[in-house]
């Protein structure tokens, strides 16, 4: 749960893009209102392409003008705590595993990606979570998943506040673009060239909305975002030889892409 401080920084935030839906605690639980009752992640897995496709674009534009106000509060006074997800990524890379799904999950991206680039990714990891000079307030895990359409209106809602960090922008940033990048993988490999070029589509309304600057280290992350991602699930849910492949060689695509800055 976020500081009274921090509450009411993000509440006198301008309204642009999404509107911030911040958490009530109730007993144990938090509570978020929103206006719909599935995330973007359902909408765009389940619901016919023609439809969630548009939809997806206009949210993730949204998302990223959102991402870019809270971009704009200083951290200092309200949080210090490092990006998450990079948190849980680095102990990985110095083979401080807990479950046996994240050992093996070194030993083939290892193999897949070299001891070069594995220790690269190491580096940036690392750099990321060093200190930045004036660093500003994070969501600390935007996605979809955490996007909720509002079902009168056509805009939609951002849950946040559970995972608010300090740090550049581009954390946040790579970190949406990860996940995109990790879908469009999937939507390639099992439904088609055509569905992977609209997925594309989404990716571009979300990365023309972005601040340029902090797209370019953006690359990296996407690429860290995604390790983390298949860390946790080895962790949390275990390995599962056709899903771990699979993003292993989506992995190693966009690591080679960000590698040529493309």
């Amino acid at each position: 749960m976020p500081s009274a401080t921090t509450l009411r920084h993000l509440r006198a935030l301008p309204a642009v893009g999404l509107r911030l839906s911040l958490p009530q605690q109730e007993g144990h639980r938090l509570i978020y209102p929103v206006g719909g009752p599935d995330s973007l992640a359902t909408l765009l897995m389940t619901s016919p392409p023609e439809d969630a496709y548009a939809q997806g674009r206009v949210l993730l534009r949204d998302l990223a003008r959102t991402l870019g106000a809270l971009h704009t509060v200083p951290a200092e006074g309200l949080t210090r705590r490092k990006y998450p997800g990079l948190l849980r990524l680095e102990p990985w890379f110095s083979r401080d595993f807990r479950k046996e799904g994240t050992v093996r999950l070194y030993t083939v991206v290892r193999r897949r990606l070299g001891d070069t680039r594995l220790r690269h990714l190491r580096e940036r990891c690392r750099w990321f979570l060093t200190d930045t000079p004036a660093p500003v307030l994070l969501h600390g895990r935007p996605g979809t998943g955490v996007v909720v359409p509002d079902l009168t209106n056509g805009s939609g809602s951002l849950l946040a506040g559970e995972d608010m960090a300090a740090g550049r922008p581009c954390l946040d940033i790579g970190w949406v673009l990860g996940e995109l990048a990790e879908l469009r993988g999937m939507v390639r490999r099992r439904i088609g060239a055509e569905a992977a070029a609209q997925w594309s589509l989404i990716t571009r309304a979300f990365a023309d909305a972005c601040d340029r600057p902090a797209l370019e280290d953006a690359r990296e992350v996407a690429v860290l975002g995604m390790l983390a991602h298949m860390r946790d699930a080895c962790d949390y849910v275990g390995w599962g030889d056709e899903w771990a492949t699979l993003t292993v060689d989506i992995l190693a695509e966009e690591a080679e892409r960000a590698a040529q800055g493309s």
